[in-house]
């Protein structure tokens, strides 16, 4: 089939189409004519000559015959001046009306003479070649509203430095109306805004298509432009990034009753803002353990810093973030002015957890005081004392592994050693060792991490009434991490005003489901879920008469449970009880996972009947009753108790060394951590 009979195929797509097409001329002539015998509107000749893109391969722009090429280009996307256009044209030419379109790659590359070719620097960018190939040709459509053959389409002047229809010449053909339509769609029903899956679904559509048509060759960048420019239209209040920025903490803080904090002019060199929603706010009062950091690389702004604050919610098992600043001023000030006004509501947490960081240690101290502690996370101590023993050890490389190994386990020894007395004795046995292996690495420990205010934030017998939650910064890493891979795609250009809305519109919306969904337990359990579930069985699986020779009622108060293990004579556990709840146990593994209930507690519960865990979650719909006859209580006795005994002593009784050795922390998952300060 020859072009000609393609285009006036297209041309027939013309709604009320009511005669047949008149075509005169041959194919292999370029120079060809096609009427039609019906009447005729600009914009449906525009539809139908932008559907040649599927058909011929070619793409064409109008171009009024009497005005200017660039101002023809605009006035295609300008109804009342094509309207304009065609009624001057209708009056030159009579009762003919004519609308002319060029080739897209008509011309050649265009560059302004006011500007270096290859930016500031000069130098010239090597890029992809242009499509402009000064390509001649032409197409007319003319209208005859008065007469019997109404509408004909001219081409004048061929094709040349290129072949229409070809794999080469396709790579320049702009995306089909259809296939942008199809992208436009999708982002508006909200299913999804992730490039590539729109990608790959419009490939699966058009799979199809000739392999030398413009939509069976979809790129990603293709979608990209579609979806920047959406998202910009949703993001965007103005196109100076701080003013739109501007723009949002307004409505957040007047419309939907956010609270906003502005400490700076907001700027390129002093933008200083933060916020918390009020779904954030209602857990202010709760938030008693906190961890803080930050990270960088979010916004396209070199020092750009956004400081979370991060809880642990009791129902959902998981980090929450409840509040976030931005800032480029790295000092101690706007942290201490932050933490002064979520003071005022009504946050004082009894422990915050930071990493290694002097400027958060400080602003705490300002906003706070004594009253809350401080805990430097144990993962980051931990690092830094690797990566400084690597720096300034001495000696050959197998020396210094083999070194290593032994350092490991003596450092863990003093900074989990919950008793004051033995971490100082495990000190002094440190100091002697190691000041003659490694003297370098000795004098920077003692220097840095030993003082007696430094030694206060890590060590685990300086916090043993607070070192029960979130002793590593692992919850805010891992959150930072899912907001840049995510939510953000690892892209560090965005602006502000996209990362407010990203907070505030995606972020709330998957937290505030996730909580709800892991609170009724709805999905898969999870990895504390698994554990306790296995702890449990433990104790489950023990006959009722080994339950009954396990445990004992304590003289003081509390109770003892004897080791799950097969020795002769093994050591028994001293577990504490706060009215109904078993509150803790001094088994080595109580003493790791300060968050889970040890098998000696479910073993205890199960004893007794009528009590509860500390960390056990209770139902919020269906209330569980206690068995309503317990039995009499014994002292020293096997039999459980009416009535527990509520006293509880000072201080938890050192725990003897169990067989049962518990693994390494794994409540939460370890992720890869930003290039924070170090001491």
């Amino acid at each position: 089939m020859s072009r000609h009979l393609t285009i006036a195929d297209a041309l027939a797509t013309i709604p009320n189409v009511d005669s047949p097409i008149d075509q005169t001329g041959s194919h292999d002539d370029p120079y060809y004519i096609v009427k039609h015998a019906r009447p005729a509107t600009k914009e449906a000749v525009d539809q139908a000559v932008n559907r040649l893109i599927y058909t011929t391969g070619e793409s064409w722009l109008y171009h009024s015959k009497h005005i200017p090429r660039q101002q023809g280009n605009d006035c295609r996307h300008n109804t009342e001046y094509a309207i304009y256009t065609d009624i001057l044209l209708y009056k030159l030419a009579g009762p003919d009306v004519s609308w002319y379109y060029r080739w897209h790659r008509s011309g050649t590359k265009q560059v302004r003479k006011d500007t270096t070719v290859g930016g500031k620097s000069g130098v010239a960018r090597s890029g992809h070649k242009t499509k402009k190939c000064r390509c001649t040709a032409r197409l007319v459509v003319h209208y005859y509203p008065l007469r019997d053959i109404k509408f004909d389409v001219e081409l004048k002047q061929p094709h040349i430095n290129h072949q229409p229809n070809t794999i080469e010449d396709d790579g320049h053909l702009p995306l089909p109306q259809d296939i942008r339509d199809q992208v436009e769609e999708t982002l508006k029903s909200g299913i999804t805004s992730d490039v590539r899956t729109i990608r790959e679904y419009l490939q699966d559509q058009n799979a199809n298509a000739p392999v030398t048509s413009r939509q069976y060759h979809i790129h990603t960048r293709d979608v990209y432009n579609k979806v920047y420019k959406w998202r910009k239209e949703k993001t965007t209040n103005d196109a100076n990034d701080f003013k739109s920025v501007e723009l949002w903490l307004t409505e957040l803080e007047q419309e939907k009753q956010f609270a906003v904090w502005r400490y700076a002019t907001i700027s390129v060199d002093t933008f200083c803002f933060g916020f918390s929603s009020p779904w954030q706010l209602s857990m202010f009062e709760n938030a008693k353990y906190l961890s803080i950091d930050a990270t960088h690389h979010v916004c396209g702004y070199a020092k750009g810093l956004l400081y979370t604050i991060i809880i642990r919610h009791p129902e959902a098992d998981r980090g929450v973030p409840i509040s976030y600043l931005f800032t480029v001023d790295h000092s101690a000030a706007p942290l201490a002015k932050w933490f002064t006004d979520l003071k005022l509501l009504d946050i004082s947490p009894i422990r915050v957890t930071i990493d290694c960081s002097n400027v958060e240690l400080n602003a705490i101290r300002l906003a706070w005081g004594d009253t809350t502690s401080i805990q430097f996370c144990t993962w980051h101590v931990f690092r830094a004392w690797i990566d400084q023993y690597k720096k300034k050890a001495r000696g050959s490389a197998l020396k210094k592994k083999m070194e290593l190994v032994v350092l490991r386990d003596d450092l863990k020894k003093l900074m989990w050693e919950r008793n004051e007395r033995k971490f100082k004795a495990l000190w002094r046995a440190f100091s002697k060792k190691w000041s003659k292996r490694q003297f370098s690495y000795f004098a920077y420990f003692s220097a840095q991490w030993m003082t007696s205010n430094k030694s206060r934030l890590w060590a685990a017998c300086y916090q043993l009434d607070t070192y029960t939650n979130m002793e590593t910064n692992n919850y805010v890493e891992s959150w930072h991490n899912q907001l840049k891979s995510v939510y953000l795609k690892r892209y560090r250009v965005h602006r502000l005003d996209y990362i407010v809305f990203v907070l505030v519109t995606k972020v709330e919306f998957d937290l505030l489901h996730d909580v709800q969904r892991r609170a009724a337990k709805v999905g898969p359990q999870t990895k504390r879920d698994l554990e306790l579930a296995k702890t449990k069985l433990k104790a489950d699986q023990l006959s009722h008469e080994m339950m009954l020779q396990k445990v004992s009622v304590a003289r003081g108060g509390g109770y003892y449970v004897q080791s799950f293990t097969t020795n002769p004579n093994p050591p028994r556990y001293k577990l504490h009880v706060e009215g109904e709840k078993i509150m803790s146990c001094t088994c080595k593994e109580a003493q790791y996972h300060r968050q889970r209930a040890c098998k000696h507690m479910y073993l205890l519960k199960r004893w007794h009947g009528n009590l509860t865990l500390r960390y056990e979650r209770q139902p919020t719909a269906i209330q569980f009753s206690a068995p309503s006859n317990p039995p009499t209580q014994q002292p020293q006795s096997s039999t459980p108790p009416s009535n527990p005994p509520t006293q509880i002593p000072s201080s938890p009784t050192p725990a003897p060394i169990d067989d049962d050795h518990p693994t390494h922390d794994d409540d939460k998952e370890m992720v890869d951590a930003d290039d924070l300060n170090k001491v």
